[in-house]
């Protein structure tokens, strides 16, 4: 049975993910960079990622440590050279 959350509206909590897949929130948190900008790269193709089915489903994104260092590297080159 999921959990619930009151956060101005109900949101259903993450589940339970393999290794190397992360929620948003995670992936953002663990990369140091903001969360739209995550949402901004699986717009643009730079990250895989799945939605969640249902209403609010959550977005999924599935990274291992290699993909992990290319994106830490693509944000700090984006940081240094904004207009690249």
């Amino acid at each position: 049975m999921p959990l619930w959350l009151r956060v101005g509206r109900w949101l259903k909590l993450p589940p339970e993910l393999p290794r190397h897949e992360r929620s948003v929130t995670q992936l953002s948190l663990e990369l140091g960079m903001p969360p739209s900008t995550v949402m901004d790269w699986i717009q643009l193709g730079y990250l895989q990622a799945r939605k969640e089915p249902g209403i609010g489903g959550h977005w999924i994104c599935s990274a291992d440590t290699e993909e992990l260092d290319r994106l830490r590297d693509l944000y700090a080159h984006l940081r240094n050279y904004p207009n690249s």
